[in-house]
């Protein structure tokens, strides 16, 4: 099929005849072929790539793609069915990396560790805001959500460690 070769965070040479478009339809290109011209060696992009086969060995068929959709934001390994079963159902949003992704992923790492100390528990949310920042590269909503856990962290951190006046 069209772009088989072409994996997540691959830079690609596309050529083919571009035509300008109208309203919101800015261009287009027709004829189009694509070439994989480097693969992405980040620390990033090879984290990205062991935690889909983690997924992928752990959860079987769609489901590990879903989990890893749900968590990381990535819809791209989905079938096009599911894709359009979710638009259709609404809830495509749920694909879109965001706060809840970022929710969901630090609820899971800290329940794995069995963090109990607020003062661990706070370096350790700050660590995982900014390593899932990492992995799934900064938007406004990542940074947002990243800016809303450290803060909703030094928030309850500096509620339950200042002393109470009498």
């Amino acid at each position: 099929g069209f772009g088989d070769d072409i994996r997540d965070g691959d830079l690609i040479k596309a050529t083919g005849k571009l035509r300008s478009g109208f309203g919101p339809y800015l261009a287009s290109m027709s004829y189009a072929q694509l070439q994989v011209i480097g693969h992405d060696q980040s620390i990033a992009g090879n984290i990205r790539s062991k935690l889909k086969s983690i997924y992928a060995n752990i959860l079987p068929g769609e489901y590990g793609s879903l989990t890893y959709s749900l968590v990381f934001g990535k819809s791209t390994d989905l079938s096009t069915e599911l894709q359009d079963q979710f638009k259709a159902s609404g809830v495509s949003h749920l694909l879109a990396v965001s706060g809840f992704n970022l929710t969901i992923f630090a609820i899971l790492i800290t329940k794995l560790f069995n963090v109990r100390s607020r003062k661990i528990n706070l370096i350790f949310n700050i660590a995982i805001g900014l390593g899932f920042g990492l992995v799934v590269g900064i938007s406004s909503s990542v940074f947002r959500a990243i800016c809303i856990l450290i803060i909703g962290n030094i928030f309850i951190f500096v509620k339950f460690f200042t002393p109470k006046k009498s």
